[in-house]
Parts: C-alpha cells; sequence; structure tokens
C-alpha cells in the first residue's frame, strides 16, 4: 500500500442480478450450475437468444458478461448460452424457464 497502488477486484467471479458467476476459462457459469441439472442450449445472437432478451430485459446484465454463459432459472434450468448451441428454439421451450 505504500506505493499508493490499490489491489484490482478479481475478474474470476461476479454478482449479477443476484446470481453469482466464476469465470472457468473462457465461461462464466452460475454457481448454483449442477452438471445434473436439465439444460437449453441457445447460440449466443441467436434468433432465441433475442426473443428470451426481448421478453426478460432482467437478462441483459447476465447475457452482457460474454459469448459463453450458464445460467440456472428460475426453474431450475440451466441455460447454456454458446457458438454450438441451437439457434432457435419453441417458445414454449423459452417460458418453461421461468416456470
Amino acid at each position: 500500500m505504500k506505493t499508493g497502488t490499490r489491489a484490482e477486484p478479481s475478474t474470476k467471479e461476479k454478482t449479477l442480478s443476484g446470481r453469482r458467476f466464476r469465470k472457468l476459462s473462457e465461461a462464466w457459469v452460475d454457481q448454483t450450475y449442477k452438471s445434473s441439472m436439465t439444460s437449453v442450449r441457445l447460440r449466443v445472437l441467436g434468433a432465441a437468444y433475442f426473443r428470451l432478451l426481448e421478453k426478460h430485459e432482467e437478462l441483459t446484465a447476465i447475457f452482457a458478461l460474454g459469448t459463453r454463459i450458464t445460467w440456472v432459472s428460475p426453474s431450475g434450468t440451466a441455460l447454456i448460452i454458446d457458438d454450438k448451441g441451437q439457434d432457435d428454439v419453441a417458445d414454449t421451450v423459452l417460458d418453461r424457464l421461468f416456470k
């Protein structure tokens, strides 16, 4: 501290919308995620990705983390966003994330 420099905040953990995320390699992962959870995988910037943002603006901060995100939805389903996900899914699939 004598040099007047401050420690930088950790860039490996962030809390957004009441959820804690940890950066693992290039992905941000919700700390409540378990590999045994049912999951839905969407392609980043795909049609379903934008429809989900349109219906649920509260996801904006989470989606802003980057192009690889795993978030546990209110229904307990893991939403995985990456470049290997589906471009489009039915609205019923997206709606089930919030039931």
